[in-house]
């Protein structure tokens, strides 16, 4: 219920649960209170992650060498500027434990990287920008409705899944992974 809610554009545990209950609940007669669904769906997260990898698995049989990792901007309440922060330590980290980190550089910088990892390189973060401006336009990942980090992991946690069954879906009817618009139009 609640990674179908996500896809048409429902982000909030409110509105997934009475549209289940205004228009499916014969296929629901067990759906109960509000408060309960969503515990019990909380408590599935391990279920709707295998879901997520089993999905992924499919959609890139091969996998992929090359592991990119991102973020986008949320909100943090209370945060203040961390002079004891240890970031510039973590290049020594990732060295250690043979992870090389690529950024790209600025235009008046000289690249001595490879042209053909280079272009892999801004094809892949082209890639990752497409699903972060999903993950936030579509699915509202970036807004912060959650009291704790185990309430906003369960928000996320479903919203992911929920990414990742619409490019499912796309690859099944011969569509561009990404072209959401098609499905939802």
């Amino acid at each position: 219920m609640e990674i179908a809610g996500e896809s048409p554009g429902m982000d909030c545990d409110k509105a997934i649960h009475r549209y289940f209950r205004d228009h499916w609940r014969h296929l629901f007669p067990g759906l109960g209170d509000r408060t309960t669904s969503l515990r019990q769906a909380a408590n599935l997260w391990c279920v709707k992650q295998q879901i997520r990898e089993d999905l992924l698995k499919r959609l890139l049989p091969f996998g992929s060498q090359l592991r990119i990792a991102g973020g986008f901007p949320m909100p943090v309440r209370g945060f203040r500027r961390a002079y004891f922060s240890s970031v510039f330590k973590l290049k020594e980290e990732f060295k250690a434990v043979d992870i090389l980190p690529h950024t790209p550089l600025r235009s008046n910088r000289k690249d001595d990287r490879p042209a053909a990892v280079v272009k892999r390189l801004n094809n892949r973060r082209r890639l990752l920008e497409t699903v972060f401006g999903q993950l936030a336009e579509r699915f509202k990942i970036e807004k912060v409705r959650a009291r704790d980090l185990r309430h906003l992991t369960v928000r996320v946690g479903r919203k992911l899944p929920a990414h990742t069954i619409n490019c499912f879906r796309h690859q099944a009817a011969g569509n561009p992974i990404l072209r959401f618009e098609r499905i939802f139009s």
